[in-house]
This record gives structure tokens, C-alpha cells and sequence, in this order.
């Protein structure tokens, strides 16, 4: 049985969410480190602050791999990785929702993008797909 379009669909748009976590870290990033706020802080607060804008980055990037990696995953078909990818969807659309007003635009973006790429892999041709006998 062929890869149905759905989820190649979802597998690209599984790849944009990545891109979109990827671009939010850098943005938080860069604002966080121009923003009055730190620039007010005290050396030590600062030091720490930056610390934690660091952190928020590199996980971003390794958030932006896994999602990538788990999306190919799905494509072979894994349906752990599947399931990985609707936990993370969830997780990130719950955290966009309690977070309102303040996870800005492209936040809102790559929940929307989540929200697609995870119906898409649960349609009835993807389902299909993963139902498919083991070769070999």
C-alpha cells in the first residue's frame, strides 16, 4: 500500500511546526535579551535571565529535531511516533491556549499548523496505513 497524501501532508507540516518552534526560540531570544525588563536587571539576575533564554532556544532547536525525526518515523510507518506527535501537538496547543494573548502570533501559527498536521494523520486513509500487515 502507498503513503497516503495525508500524511505526507502531515508529515511537511509536521516539518513547519518544527521551522515555527525553531524561529519562536530565536525571537523569544532576541527580545528577551533587548528587552528593558532584562536590561534593567542586576549583573547576577542578568547572567541567570540569559541562562534561561539560552535554554529556551537550545530547546527549541532539540524540540524542532525530535518533532522532525518523529515525523519521519511516522512516515514509515511507526504508530509510537504517531502517537509521540499527537502528544506534543496537544501539549503545545494547551500551552498556546493558557497562555492567551501573550504567545504572540507565530505561536498561534504553529498551534494551528499542529492542530492540521494532527487530524491529517488520523483520517481514514492514514489510519489505513498504519493498519497495512508488516512486510518482511
Amino acid at each position: 500500500m502507498a503513503r497516503p497524501a495525508t500524511l505526507t501532508a502531515a508529515f511537511w507540516l509536521w516539518v513547519l511546526t518544527a521551522i515555527i518552534g525553531v524561529v519562536v526560540g530565536i525571537v523569544t531570544m532576541t527580545v528577551g535579551y533587548s528587552s528593558p525588563a532584562y536590561l534593567d536587571l542586576d549583573e547576577t539576575a542578568r547572567g541567570i535571565a540569559g541562562g534561561v533564554l539560552i535554554a529556551f532556544l537550545i530547546g527549541a532547536i532539540v524540540g524542532g529535531i525530535l518533532h522532525v525525526l518523529f515525523a519521519y518515523l511516522m512516515l514509515k510507518p511507526r504508530n509510537w511516533a504517531r502517537i509521540v506527535l499527537t502528544v506534543l501537538a496537544v501539549l503545545s496547543i494547551v500551552a498556546t491556549v493558557i497562555q492567551g494573548g501573550n504567545a504572540g502570533w507565530l505561536a498561534w501559527v504553529g498551534a494551528a499548523v499542529a492542530l492540521v498536521a494532527l487530524i491529517l494523520q488520523f483520517l481514514p486513509a492514514s489510519n489505513a496505513f498504519f493498519r497495512r500487515p508488516a512486510v518482511g
